[in-house]
């Protein structure tokens, strides 16, 4: 007979879980998010709820309320993984893992002080992760809590995390601030709280709607799951994906913008809505609902099928004004005899554009035309229960080569009506199409002369998605310059570079709203130099992506080696910006490189006006050499 063996293992978790945790849980804002959570979940019932944001650039983010605090056992709770709230009504912070995961998120370095009201002692627990780690006598059941006298008629919590893995910048705290209008837009409009983000209070945030658009919504389906809340019709549609439905949990928005029940379709992008899920779970950071769960899926059908939605979808389809006025345009009164096109300029005409996004265009003679961001060419013709489409690809170099895009839409519908009858020669308008394409783009980027450059990707490697990105959510031109295309060639490695994006004048505020939507860089929009130097010696660990407007703006989006160095040189030397200095030695590099010639920096140089300067740089450098 086989004989048999009880043993045990000890599954006592590695001290390391709390900082991987924190690694694949939060972004920063989400992990803010918690923290503020926890806050106003502890405001005390019949009082308005008082809760600030601090935030010190790298150094602290501080989170401070004046709710209920918590005794030793509530910190207890708090502080031990899984310690959550169970299923209480109205709180989200059931899992236990939120504190944790989202101090984790933030810094290395946690102090949490909490005092309940009335007479007595506050709790000040600290957690140092490195120490905590490399501390074998610490470990998950011995964690040190202070109690100190405090002030009698104090009470609240106060959560500080330092040593930071982020840097929140300016602008990044004004989008934490706005982005919190929207989260917790709700509960600052009932008044059941008072918040603040670096000092200045939040408002709330709400959409614009047409007028007697907005729709109650009440569903409850055989699953146990209930929805309520609103939709709506926006008065823009947004051409950034701000649109869909806000979906809330326990009072707490969990999804923005979900594309819940809704096609991600252009027909859709002035569709609005914020709704309650009951009995729909949510993951365990509390950043998204199971969405290939089995109760998502039938909540999202019932959604679907509600006939207020169903209307409102159907609402939110139709035409924009700006839309109307472009089929005004392609359709004029005395049309086919006679096209008056209207005078409109290059910036006036990108506007109108920007601003139609991906509505449809209706015309009156053949095919309708809807804009799009991508795809292969300059147009297609696709086929759909709407009948026959005329899809432009606004980032098409043939597109964009267009001072006056108006001109091509009105030669577009021209051509289409033409041949969209006939399959075949529907293929050989795409072959041409892709033929223009390529032709087009070997113009606006001319190969370089040196054989060894011709397969020389100039910008930097980091900025190539950041690039991409850019050429879809910006309608304007724009090019990389300066250290954006040079950086590899320094002689030094920076963990910080400021990169340089030149911009249509008055397009940098779009410009800069595109890049903060990539996430990855830090932006500033016209910075002085002082501003400059300062912000690059607060910033930890993002490189910043710097943003001057002129005039006019070369067609090609990444500039030469000899027109970056021109444009570095006139930011370093004519604005005596010394942080840079060192970056100018690579030209020494470059022309031994055969990257640049002498010929070409002083054209250019040139151009900038700054000829004679660099000329008698170039005599130094030779001097020196």
């Amino acid at each position: 007979m086989l004989r048999m063996e009880r043993l045990s293992v000890d599954a006592t978790p590695d001290k390391s879980l709390m900082t991987k945790l924190g690694m694949a849980g939060y972004k920063a804002e989400e992990a803010i998010a918690e923290l503020v959570d926890n806050a106003i979940d502890a405001r005390i019932d019949g009082k308005v709820g008082s809760v600030e944001v601090r935030l010190d650039g790298s150094k602290e983010i501080a989170v401070l309320d004046d709710g209920r605090g918590m005794d030793i056992a509530g910190l207890e709770r708090a502080w031990t993984l899984g310690g959550g709230s169970g299923e209480s009504a109205g709180r989200i912070g059931r899992f236990g893992i939120g504190l944790k995961s989202a101090t984790a998120a933030l810094g290395r370095q946690v102090k949490i002080t909490t005092k309940v009201a009335g007479p007595g002692h506050e709790l000040v627990l600290e957690h140092d992760e490195y120490k905590w780690i490399s501390d074998k006598s610490a470990g998950w059941k011995n964690v040190g809590v202070e109690r100190r006298e405090a002030e009698e008629g104090r009470h609240g919590t106060e959560v500080r995390v330092s040593d930071l893995h982020l840097y929140m910048s300016p602008s990044r705290t004004d989008r934490l601030r706005d982005w919190f209008g929207v989260r917790y837009g709700p509960l600052i409009k009932s008044g059941e709280i008072r918040l603040s983000v670096g000092g200045k209070e939040c408002v709330p945030i709400e959409p614009e709607i047409e007028d007697g658009t907005k729709k109650e919504v009440y569903v409850e389906n055989l699953d146990g799951i209930r929805i309520h809340g609103w939709v709506a019709v926006l008065k823009k549609r947004s051409i950034k994906g701000d649109y869909g439905v806000h979906l809330h949990s326990n009072g707490r928005l969990i999804k923005p913008y979900a594309k819940f029940g809704i096609p991600t379709h252009p027909t859709a992008a002035k569709f609005v809505g914020s709704v309650e899920l009951e009995n729909v779970p949510v993951n365990v950071f509390k950043t998204g609902f199971f969405a290939e769960g089995g109760k998502y899926k039938s909540a999202e059908k019932s959604f679907r099928e509600s006939p207020a939605v169903r209307e409102t979808l159907r609402r939110a389809a139709k035409r924009s004004p700006h839309a109307i006025q472009v089929k005004k345009i392609l359709n004029p009164p005395d049309y086919p005899k006679k096209i008056r096109l209207p005078r409109l300029g290059e910036d006036e005409a990108n506007r109108l554009l920007e601003s139609i996004g991906t509505d449809m265009i209706e015309t009156d003679y053949g095919p309708n035309i809807r804009l799009e961001d991508g795809g292969a060419g300059l147009y297609r013709i696709e086929e759909n229960d709407r009948g026959k489409e005329i899809v432009v690809n606004r980032q098409s170099e043939v597109f964009r080569a267009f001072r006056n895009p108006l001109h091509l839409l009105v030669m577009i519908q021209a051509d289409a009506e033409i041949f969209s009858d006939e399959p075949e020669m529907r293929r050989r308008v795409e072959v041409r199409n892709s033929r223009w394409e390529r032709r087009i783009s070997n113009l606006a980027n001319p190969r370089p002369k040196n054989p060894r450059l011709r397969n020389e990707d100039m910008l930097v490697g980091e900025l190539r998605g950041l690039c991409d990105h850019i050429v879809k959510k910006h309608h304007r031109r724009f090019q990389f310059t300066a250290l954006s295309t040079l950086a590899t060639y320094l002689n030094q490695t920076y963990r910080k570079i400021a990169y340089t994006v030149y911009a249509v004048k008055g397009s940098g505020d779009s410009l800069e709203s595109a890049i903060r939507n990539h996430g990855e860089f830090d932006t500033l929009l016209e910075p002085t130099y002082p501003q400059l130097s300062t912000a690059f010696g607060m910033v930890e660990n993002n490189d910043i992506v710097v943003i001057r407007e002129y005039a006019s703006i070369p067609k090609s989006v990444v500039a030469t080696f000899d027109k970056s160095w021109v444009d570095l040189f006139v930011e370093v030397k004519k604005k005596r910006m010394r942080n840079y200095e060192v970056e100018l030695e690579m030209v020494e590099a470059l022309l031994n490189l055969d990257m640049v010639t002498e010929d070409r920096l002083l054209a250019w140089a040139k151009r900038r006006k700054v000829n004679v300067e660099v000329e008698k740089y170039l005599e130094v450098q030779h001097s020196t050499s």
